[in-house]
C-alpha cells in the first residue's frame, strides 16, 4: 500500500477532523442580505408575515449572489393561515469535483420571519388571532460517489456529505403586547431516502459517507416539523391559560457539507417553506361585567327557587285535604 492510500485512509476514517476545518475556513466566508416584499405575505386576516429575509454565505467560492434567489418564494393563504415557500430550481448546491486529493465544500443560508397573528378579529365574539402552529418543511438530493480503491489503483476514494437544519424562536408578542424577547432553539428533524431501495431512515442530520471501492448512492431527504401553540407556551414558561403567543421572530438555517479524496459528494437544496394557522381568542369579560352577569345567576337562581317552593306547597296542601281552592268530586 502506498504512503498516500494510507494518508488517505486515515483521512477518511477521521472525517471528524476533516469537518473540524469548516472553523477555520468560515472566516473567509462571503456573503449578504437579501429582503423579500411581497404584499401576500401580509395579505392573510389571520397570520402575516413581515421582515422575511435571507442571509447567506459561501465559504468556498464567496459567492454575491444570495442563496434561496431567484426566484421570490411562493405565499398561499389558506384557512386561517399564510405559507411560504421557497422552491427555486438551483439554489443552495454543493459538490466536489472528484479529481481532487482532498476537496471540502459548505453553505449555508438563514431564512428569517416574523410570524404575527392579527388583530382585531371578523367578529365582534373574537379578539384576534393566536399562533396556533408554525411549522417548517424542508427538502433536497444527495449523492455520494467512491468509486476507486488501491490496488490497483495507488489511492482509495472517499466521499461524505451532511446536511443539518437549526431553527430559532425569539417570543415577541403575547395577548398582542410587546414582551422581553426571549429565544429557543433547536433541530429540524430529517428523513433519509433511498431512491434505490426506497428504505426511509429518520435522524436528527443527516451523515452519508462511502469508502472506495462503491457504486453510486442516490437519495432524497426532507424534514417537517411543526411547533403548536402548547408547544409555544411550554418553550417560554407560559402557563397563564388566557395568555396566547400572538407573534414569534422566526429562522431556519440549513447547512449543507460535501468532502471527497478523489470521490464526489453532491448536496443540494431544493425547497424551504415557513407556515403558520392561527387560533381565535374569545374576548375575557371585563370585571363589572362578571359581577353583572354573576348577579343576573343568583336572580334567576332565586326566582326559581321559590317558584318550585310554591309549587311543593299547594301540592302538600291537596294532599292535606284543605278545601281552599280545592275541586271536591262526587258519585
Amino acid at each position: 500500500m502506498s504512503t498516500f492510500d494510507q494518508t488517505s485512509r486515515r483521512n477518511c476514517f477521521g472525517s471528524g477532523a476533516l469537518f473540524a476545518a469548516f472553523g477555520l475556513m468560515a472566516s473567509a466566508a462571503f456573503g449578504g442580505t437579501l429582503t423579500y416584499n411581497d404584499p401576500a405575505l401580509t395579505a392573510s386576516p389571520y397570520v402575516k408575515f413581515t421582515s422575511v429575509s435571507e442571509e447567506w454565505s459561501d465559504v468556498v467560492n464567496g459567492s454575491p449572489d444570495p442563496v434561496l434567489s431567484p426566484p421570490p418564494p411562493a405565499v398561499s393563504l389558506f384557512q386561517n393561515g399564510t405559507g411560504m415557500l421557497f422552491s427555486p430550481q438551483d439554489f443552495l448546491k454543493v459538490d466536489t469535483s472528484g479529481t481532487s486529493q482532498f476537496d471540502l465544500r459548505t453553505k449555508t443560508t438563514t431564512l428569517r420571519v416574523d410570524a404575527q397573528g392579527q388583530t382585531p378579529g371578523l367578529s365582534p365574539a373574537v379578539v384576534g388571532y393566536a399562533l396556533n402552529d408554525i411549522g417548517f418543511t424542508i427538502g433536497g438530493e444527495l449523492t455520494v460517489w467512491a468509486p476507486l480503491s488501491s490496488p490497483p489503483q495507488p489511492f482509495t476514494s472517499y466521499a461524505q456529505a451532511n446536511v443539518a437544519t437549526q431553527y430559532s424562536v425569539v417570543l415577541k408578542q403575547v395577548n398582542w403586547q410587546n414582551v422581553q424577547q426571549q429565544t429557543r432553539t433547536g433541530s429540524v428533524p430529517l428523513n433519509l431516502v433511498s431512491t434505490l431501495t426506497g428504505v426511509s431512515t429518520p435522524q436528527p442530520s443527516i451523515s452519508v459517507e462511502q469508502l472506495g471501492p462503491g457504486a453510486k448512492e442516490f437519495y432524497t431527504w426532507n424534514g417537517n416539523y411543526v411547533l403548536t401553540q402548547g408547544m409555544l407556551k411550554t418553550l417560554f414558561g407560559i402557563t397563564d391559560p388566557e395568555q396566547y403567543v400572538t407573534e414569534v421572530g422566526l429562522s431556519l438555517s440549513p447547512t449543507i457539507s460535501v468532502v471527497g479524496v478523489y470521490g464526489e459528494g453532491y448536496v443540494k437544496v431544493t425547497e424551504v417553506g415557513v407556515s403558520s394557522n392561527s387560533m381565535e381568542v374569545q374576548p375575557v369579560p371585563e370585571p363589572p361585567t362578571l359581577i353583572l352577569a354573576g348577579l343576573g345567576a343568583a336572580a334567576a337562581v332565586g326566582h326559581g327557587y321559590r317558584r318550585r317552593k310554591q309549587r311543593q306547597v299547594g301540592s302538600e296542601s291537596m294532599m292535606a285535604g284543605d278545601d281552599n281552592g280545592a275541586i271536591a268530586l262526587t258519585a
